[in-house]
This record gives structure tokens, C-alpha cells and sequence, in this order.
């Protein structure tokens, strides 16, 4: 992948990750965030906003499922549901948004809605920027049977529709269905890291989001997360939000072109978000001294290229992608709960 160093890219990507992450902590007309217990939308119900979105775009934006995009063999949920991705704009760079990998991070789903209803019917400057300079493809809910089961990870089911079971660990003769978290699955083979033993590519949902990515070659992806209600490093205050890279910059596994440009936009959207009044942001790490590290990541994978995975040689020129994943300080693992 030839990486854009052009500096005029940073004002529209900054612009992007702002919206982004302010749409995401109002959570826009879906929901109201100071209200313990709000309704959050239901898979069927962000269908109907993204097709109403669309209907009132003026054509601005195009609604369409994997199984109409064909990008590769597999194109449904494990459950067998439509996966939906809305795009809007037409610049030469092409950014993916993706929200809710984990099923119980429901809140980011309704920040990508807001920032697309936005994008879809505004006239300002900005937003005229964004539809000018990027192609941005939004996927309010990678894992839509998670969501509907309020997990983090999928389950799995057979070819003919029965439950994929193993057994249960220390209780002989007991089985379980097997579960995947689909950010520990964008890989091939077998994976040795802080999990233990890992295979990788065992979810349809992975295998259908990998050749969505591989066919459209995002040039920038932004992944949504929650992340509760975390405090400062050696502080008192609580987080409002989470900067980070799936790959340490300082370490190997990161490439060395993407250092330089991952920093910079970093920085302009940690600069911008201050003058936005989010006090407490921070890099997002694993207790105090330890970089978030997981190769089965989606955005690893995408760092990585066919170094990590190249499934079906969908990507035969080893295209790699610029990505960072944003953590929100927001909660519904455990019911309709927004911090």
C-alpha cells in the first residue's frame, strides 16, 4: 500500500474522528445518554434508520448488505442475518467506521447513525469537506447477533444450522456452544498471545468483514469501542475517552510507514478534542505499562496485511490499512446502562 503522507488529508480525517467521537458521547437524537435505562436501538431497528437515512439523503448516501456487495463467499451473521454498511461521499480516500465488534458495545452504533444522519443532510463546510475529500463506508454493527444477545462475542453454528458445541473445560461429559470474540479472530492459524492458544477465522462475520476490506481497500479505519468508566493513570478523574493502535508504534509488529502518519492524526484529534471540553483523554493501554497488543484484532490485521492473514488470496497485492479504534466511556454490557 502506498501510504498518503499529503497534509491536506489530516483537516477532513480530523473533521471525520471529531464527529466521530462527539456524535458518539451525545449519541445524537437515538439516545439520551444522562438517562440510565434509555431505549438503545435494536438490530432491526438500525436497518430501518439506515434505509430511512438513506431515503432522506437526496442521494447522498447508499444503503446496501454484504450479500449485494458479493465481496466474497460469505456474506451473513453466523445466525444468518444481512450485515449493512451505508456509504456516503466521493473523495479518492477511503475510510471504513466500523461499531460494535463486541455485541454488548451498543452505544457507538448510535454515534456512527448520528455522524451519518449529519454527513447525509448537512450543508456546512465541513461536512461538505468530508463528502469532498473522503469515501466513507460506516457499519454501524459488525456483530448484530451479539447485539442481540447484549455478548461481547458471537456463537457458532454448524453448516446445517445446529449449534457448533465443545466441551466444557473441567466438567466431563458437559458441552457448550462455542463462542468467538470476532476482535480475536482476524487471523490465520493458530495464535500463542495473553489469551492463550487461539484460532483464528472461525466466525462467518470475520470472514465476510475481511472481504468487505479486502475488495474496497480502505485507505483509514476507525473502530468504535466502549470502554466503562475507567480512571486516569495515577488519578482520581475518570476517562472520557480512549486514543489508541492495536500495535505499539515502538515495537516491530507495527509497519514502519505507518508510524509517522498514525501519530500525526492522533494528535490533531487529541488537540481538537480539548477545545470540545473532553477533558480526560487518554492513550488507551493495558494498566500502566503495557501496549495493547492482540494479533487477532481486526485493526491488526489491517496493519498487517498478508503478513497476519490473506484469506482466499482476496488480497493479492497485501494491501494494508492506517488504523486506529477509539474507547468510549460508556457501558451497556451489562443492560440498558449508558455512563
Amino acid at each position: 500500500m502506498k501510504v498518503r503522507r499529503n497534509v491536506k488529508i489530516l483537516l477532513p480525517l480530523t473533521l471525520l474522528l471529531l464527529l466521530l467521537v462527539c456524535s458518539t458521547a451525545l449519541a445524537g437524537p437515538f439516545v439520551d445518554l444522562r438517562t440510565t435505562g434509555n431505549h438503545i436501538l435494536s438490530t432491526e431497528e438500525i436497518i430501518d434508520t439506515l434505509y430511512s437515512i438513506e431515503a432522506a439523503s437526496d442521494g447522498l448516501v447508499d444503503v446496501f448488505t454484504l450479500t449485494e456487495f458479493a465481496a466474497g463467499p460469505v456474506t451473513k451473521s453466523e445466525a444468518g442475518r444481512e450485515l449493512y454498511v451505508a456509504k456516503v461521499g466521493t473523495g479518492p480516500t477511503v475510510v471504513w467506521i466500523t461499531a460494535n465488534i463486541h455485541g454488548n458495545e451498543k452505544v457507538v452504533s448510535h454515534g456512527v447513525l448520528s455522524m451519518l444522519k449529519y454527513l447525509s443532510q448537512s450543508h456546512a463546510a465541513p461536512a461538505k469537506l468530508i463528502r469532498d475529500q473522503l469515501t466513507v463506508y460506516m457499519v454501524p454493527s459488525m456483530n448484530p447477533d451479539g447485539r442481540e444477545r447484549n455478548t461481547r462475542g458471537t456463537w457458532l453454528y454448524n453448516d446445517d444450522g445446529t449449534p457448533t458445541m465443545e466441551p466444557v473445560p473441567g466438567k466431563e461429559g458437559q458441552f457448550q456452544q462455542v463462542t468467538v470474540d470476532l476482535n480475536r479472530d482476524w487471523h490465520m492459524g493458530w495464535v500463542t498471545g495473553q489469551e492463550g492458544a487461539i484460532n483464528g477465522l472461525r466466525a462467518d462475520e470475520t470472514k465476510a468483514w475481511y472481504a468487505f476490506w479486502a475488495k474496497i481497500k480502505p485507505d483509514y479505519l476507525f473502530d468504535m469501542h466502549h470502554q466503562g468508566s475507567p480512571r486516569m493513570p495515577y488519578g482520581y478523574y475518570i476517562v472520557d475517552g480512549s486514543l489508541g493502535i492495536s500495535l505499539s508504534p515502538d515495537r516491530n509488529t507495527m509497519p514502519e510507514q505507518y508510524k509517522d502518519p498514525v501519530r500525526q492524526l492522533m494528535g490533531y484529534t487529541y488537540d481538537h478534542l480539548l477545545k470540545f471540553g473532553f477533558k480526560n483523554i487518554t492513550r488507551y493501554q493495558l494498566g500502566t505499562d503495557r501496549e495493547l497488543d492482540y494479533k487477532g484484532g481486526m485493526t491488526s490485521a489491517c496493519y498487517l496485511g498478508n503478513k497476519w492473514i490473506n484469506w482466499l488470496d482476496l488480497n493479492p497485492d497485501d494491501h494494508r490499512t492506517i488504523c486506529a479504534f477509539l474507547e468510549m466511556r460508556t457501558d451497556t454490557a451489562g443492560g440498558l446502562r449508558a455512563n
